[in-house]
């Protein structure tokens, strides 16, 4: 696997067998993937707290007597 510098960016290399533009810069990595990871858990919690607002209301219905 050969690759080729790209024109402009320092950090950027061409795989000549993929064709693909790849990132050599560690530091953008690394703050890519903890940024991912941190949407991904932000998901998460918006989700956990969507269930706990569905199971607080299921909660009350069944105390006020509104089975449903």
């Amino acid at each position: 696997m050969k690759n080729i510098p790209v024109e402009g960016n320092v950090n950027l290399i061409r795989d000549t067998y993929s064709r693909a533009i790849l990132n050599t810069n560690v530091s953008e990595i690394r703050k890519f993937v903890k940024g991912k990871k941190d949407e991904k858990h932000m998901i998460d919690m918006e989700n956990d707290i969507k269930i706990l607002k569905q199971e607080l209301n299921s909660l009350k219905n069944m105390l006020q007597g509104k089975n449903k």
